[in-house]
């Protein structure tokens, strides 16, 4: 073992240079034979460079190993794809093993901490470690070091600080000129902020960070950019799910205080938190208020800036926030956490000014009436009013914008009459009963009668039973290319499963609010055969046993179960073989079965 450590070493510090691959290969094969060898390649980045490098591993099967590590995912399954190993993806350290890399006798209280700086990053830890060591176990030193450690990033500092700057920029300039641009963006974002996956790269696409490539759309390439900015390990997913897409995610504190120092040195990103009020950059393009008191001197500061305007967003509680009159170069606006704060129907009512405006999200529980002028935001693609309790209903002007893709509104806001003339609309939430539900039906089946690229494709619909079954019954009502469909919530139940849900075979996500169920309305979900994830919420036990014969649920990868109240449903599963399986549902004995604090059983079964 020793001998064979020695050679490997000796060849490792020989071939740090590369040399012509054909003498490379030669030299390895005959280090390596006949023992068995184990060679290590470390911090790979590339996938071409790997390719370059297979030429020169030699081929034998006698129990040798090859070792890779990369931090970037396309690289390491190029790897696996070539030599037919295991990819092992390693996780954020949990809070005990990052404390092993810490040995702290009188200064334990400040552990957590400093540690949670780290986020769970061997290289962070150790780095912070170094600095921490240099110090002496006064309170008041270490206290400055985890301030400072954000404003360190900025203006340098301390030695090891700056290694860990290196080394993070390092990645960040590895990134193509996309991925950076949008990774800068996400300084937007507090710190240990859950970001939402979607909300995100709508931002992305309204601040024209994303362009089509390949013919894909660009919600499909903005898409590509977070899973690669995962893969690249420079965002954290959070919550994945049955499709292996992460719904959120969260960036951890040393790469987020490094992002913000590049947005701030480029006048990328302009940050206000708090009280804090330092002197504006002669231009503000992108503003960020985060849980922000400052008084009116400092809006009336942001106002005369405006022209340069491109983004306004809003985290947490905002005690003012400025009229949105003459931002003309705005193209973003989202307020969001905004309930407690001064945002009321005056602060929108000149919106129509901002032309450019592509997405719109407004969260205040004073907006309760939009302007007529909301129409003439030609460009605007994202509509997001959830929060705005108090609005009731929409201007009819809003049928105007035919470029809006995404509408969402709180539950209970009626939508305008011409719904259906919104030629370009792919999502819409939440769907309310109104005077004529007939006029009704019949403007929302006009979505229908789109071409395939702009179809509607996610459907929420919560109101009475008769408009769920005219809506999805109906021979006008066909909705050939809807992928995703949630139809009842709280208060809203149907009573059975709509039969014309047959005919979506494009179906892959179905959510149910339904009384109870009959076995009739299991066969209609079986008959559903690209049907992915299924969620069942019932509110009473079926009065017979259900059954799901193979082939039911064929496609299916995630099937989660909800009972409320009343006697306890209990959920068998069973596979009946390699390819399909079998679900039944019958009644049991309350008492035996299994139950959370809330009376409700929940079962979630993966494929």
């Amino acid at each position: 073992m020793k001998k064979t450590t020695h050679r490997l070493k000796m060849l490792w510090a020989r071939y740090d240079v590369a040399w012509k691959i054909q003498e490379v290969k030669g030299r390895v094969m005959e280090e390596s034979q006949p023992e068995m060898y184990i060679i290590v390649i470390d911090d790979l980045w590339r996938t071409q460079d790997w390719e370059f490098m297979t030429l020169a591993l030699p081929e034998d099967k006698n129990g040798s190993r090859i070792l890779v590590t990369t931090r970037i995912m396309d690289v390491a399954k190029s790897c696996r794809s070539q030599i037919g190993d295991q990819l092992l993806e390693m996780a954020p350290l949990n809070d005990t093993d990052s404390q092993r890399f810490v040995v702290l006798v009188n200064c334990k209280k400040f552990l957590a901490v400093s540690l949670k700086k780290c986020g769970g990053l061997p290289l962070a830890i150790i780095t912070l470690a170094s600095v921490l060591a240099n110090k002496s176990e006064r309170k008041e030193e270490w206290e400055m070091v985890l301030h400072s450690i954000g404003s360190t990033l900025e203006n340098g500092g301390d030695l090891q600080l700056q290694t860990m700057r290196n080394i993070l920029l390092l990645s960040f300039y590895d990134l193509p000129y996309y991925l950076k641009t949008c990774l800068l963006y996400m300084s937007m974002y507090p710190k240990d902020y859950e970001i939402d996956r979607k909300q995100l790269i709508w931002r992305w696409i309204a601040e024209g960070f994303v362009t089509e490539q390949g013919g894909d759309s660009m919600e499909k390439t903005a898409e590509c950019y977070f899973s690669e900015l995962i893969n690249r390990s420079m965002i954290q997913p959070i919550y994945v799910e049955y499709d292996g897409r992460a719904r959120a995610c969260g960036i951890h504190d040393t790469v987020h205080d490094l992002i913000i120092s590049l947005s701030i040195q480029d006048n990328f990103v302009t940050i206000l938190s708090g009280n804090e009020c330092n002197s504006f950059p002669d231009k503000i393009r992108r503003l960020s208020l985060q849980s922000c008191c400052a008084g009116v001197p400092v809006m009336q500061a942001i106002v005369s800036n405006k022209s340069h305007f491109r983004s306004l967003c809003s985290f947490g509680f905002i005690r003012r926030i400025p009229q949105l009159s003459g931002f003309h170069s705005l193209r973003l606006v989202d307020l969001d956490g905004c309930e407690s704060s001064d945002l009321e129907n005056h602060h929108i009512r000149n919106i129509g000014s901002s032309f450019q405006l592509r997405y719109l999200r407004l969260n205040g529980s004073r907006i309760s009436k939009l302007p007529q002028e909301i129409g003439s935001l030609q460009y605007l693609e994202n509509l997001d009013l959830r929060g705005c309790g108090l609005l009731r209903k929409l201007p009819p002007t809003i049928v105007r914008l035919q470029k809006l893709e995404r509408l969402f509104v709180e539950e209970g806001t009626k939508l305008p009459d011409e719904i259906g003339n919104m030629q370009n609309l792919q999502e819409l939430s939440d769907v309310f009963s109104c005077e004529n539900c007939v006029k009704f039906v019949e403007q929302l089946s006009k979505l229908t009668k789109l071409t395939a690229e702009h179809s509607l494709r996610s459907l929420w619909i919560y109101c009475e039973d008769p408009i769920i079954h005219a809506l999805i019954g109906g021979s006008c009502c066909n909705f050939p290319h809807l992928k995703r469909l949630e139809i009842g919530t709280w208060p809203y139940k149907i009573s059975q499963v709509p039969k014309g849900m047959i005919h979506l075979a494009n179906l892959v996500d179905v959510r149910i609010n339904i009384k109870t169920m009959a076995q009739e309305d299991i066969g209609i979900l079986m008959g559903m055969s690209n049907l992915i994830s299924l969620h069942i919420y019932l509110w009473d036990h079926p009065n017979e046993r259900l059954i799901v014969n193979n082939p039911g649920f064929s496609s299916l990868k995630q099937f989660l179960f909800h009972c409320f109240g009343g006697p306890t449903v209990g959920l068998n599963l069973y596979r009946v073989n390699q390819e399909a399986r079998g679900v039944v549902m019958d009644k049991v004995d309350p008492e035996t079965a299994t139950r959370d604090g809330s009376n409700t059983q929940k079962v979630t079964f993966w494929n």
